[in-house]
């Protein structure tokens, strides 16, 4: 039976390589929903989204609602007309040719029960090495490249609007999880995935990729990550000794690395105030 699958791609004033990104699956897609939030609407200017391509609905928030808003738009929509499943993009991935073909197969075929996200893997710098073949249980994925199953965002209560941007995925996958439902990356599906301006260096012979985050990201990292710790720490303990210990890395490559250190660490530390005052949603530095 074939499946019922729909898309998202969230755009933030996007650029015109976007519209080579979406060719690159939007045929496999019962329908692609791009949750624009950009201040102004994109569709007199790009001539993709007109209407009359009835395989995408373009909907303009007129504003940066975030991403998690964005996404849980797409997913009401996809569940109101008939949808099983919901593959969420940003704007700048790329699915590698036979990406969802594979998935989808995947989907149709595998003994495994209780899947609540079955993903592609991202093939980025960070990645140590890449697996070539079979499945992997995970602990989270990231948002791009993850076909999300809706009566499974339906019991979790969809993504988690205050974190705006950044952790929305791990959150989100974490309540898949503690829901009793797993997350299975599937090797051989490859999403082609840029990860903020990162780059390769070495530090005593020790291979270090900064990720070049702009200062406003550190905050909602920071702020976010703390809100998750606080949720699941009692039920994925390892989990968060993990992403505390990441915590520190990112710390210390932003010192031996980056840019506008003092900015950048000032904005950690505003993302930690803001949390402990449970200060969410949108920020502005």
């Amino acid at each position: 039976m074939k499946l019922k699958v729909a898309g998202v791609c969230v755009l933030f004033n996007p650029i015109n390589e976007m519209i080579l990104n979406i060719n690159s699956y939007i045929n496999e897609l019962g329908i692609l929903y791009l949750i624009d939030n950009s201040d102004k609407p994109l569709s007199a200017q790009l001539p993709f989204l007109k209407t009359s391509n009835k395989q995408i609905k373009y909907i303009c928030n007129n504003e940066n609602l975030g991403i998690a808003t964005a996404l849980n738009i797409a997913a009401r929509y996809a569940i109101q007309e008939g949808y099983e499943w919901l593959l969420t993009m940003d704007q700048d991935s790329k699915a590698s040719l036979n990406m969802l073909s594979i998935l989808y197969d995947f989907i149709q075929n595998t003994s495994i029960p209780n899947i609540g996200i079955v993903a592609a893997q991202p093939d980025t710098p960070i990645r140590k090495k890449r697996k070539e073949s079979g499945h992997t249980v995970m602990d989270t994925v990231i948002t791009s490249g993850s076909l999300v199953n809706l009566n499974i965002y339906t019991l979790v209560g969809g993504f988690e609007d205050k974190l705006f941007i950044d952790y929305v995925d791990h959150y989100f996958s974490l309540g898949v999880r503690q829901n009793g439902y797993c997350i299975i990356q599937v090797n051989n599906a490859i999403l082609h995935h840029t990860l903020g301006n990162s780059s390769v260096k070495y530090f005593f012979g020790i291979k270090m990729i900064p990720t070049n985050h702009n200062q406003l990201r550190k905050f909602y990292m920071t702020r976010n990550r703390l809100y998750l710790y606080k949720r699941y720490f009692k039920v994925f303990p390892m989990f968060v000794f993990k992403d505390i210990r990441q915590f520190f890395k990112e710390i210390i490559k932003l010192l031996l690395y980056e840019d506008n250190k003092i900015t950048q660490l000032n904005c950690i530390y505003k993302g930690m105030q803001a949390y402990r005052k449970g200060i969410f949603g949108k920020f502005i530095l």
